[in-house]
């Protein structure tokens, strides 16, 4: 893969501009939709209701680099196809993203001991 070319780096710029304003722009909305956790006063002690937006955002910004990275000719789209890692990239993603929505809605979210072993299924499906 030639890093030397700009057109690799597109799709990364492109995910960190949009996962940056969705961040910006859920976090605003998240109070009106009901999208914080006011904490619980055990595990989660914070003093003011936080925006579950992260998880989001992020995949909105791998959405978009996913979109301008599989266009014809792009060699760092070629390079993961080659690789065979498309096809399991989404999935592990989609299991990460899944597990911080579990957290994230549950009250007193997750067990240590149980986001500690669904990170690491997560982990494993990506490295696999």
């Amino acid at each position: 893969m030639n890093l030397d070319s700009p057109a690799p780096w597109i799709p990364v710029a492109a995910a960190w501009a949009a996962t940056l304003a969705a961040t910006w722009g859920l976090a605003r909305l998240a109070p009106r939709l009901g999208w914080v956790d006011a904490g619980d006063g055990g595990r989660k002690t914070q003093r003011q209701p936080l925006p579950l937006v992260g998880g989001m955002a992020v995949a909105l910004g791998l959405a978009l680099a996913g979109l301008l990275g599989a266009r014809p000719g792009n060699e760092l789209a070629a390079w993961i196809a080659q690789d065979g890692g498309l096809p399991w990239i989404g999935p592990g993603l989609a299991a990460a993203f899944l597990l911080g929505l579990v957290d994230d809605l549950r009250p007193g979210g997750l067990s240590a001991a149980a986001k500690l072993l669904g990170q690491t299924l997560c982990g494993l499906l990506l490295a696999w």
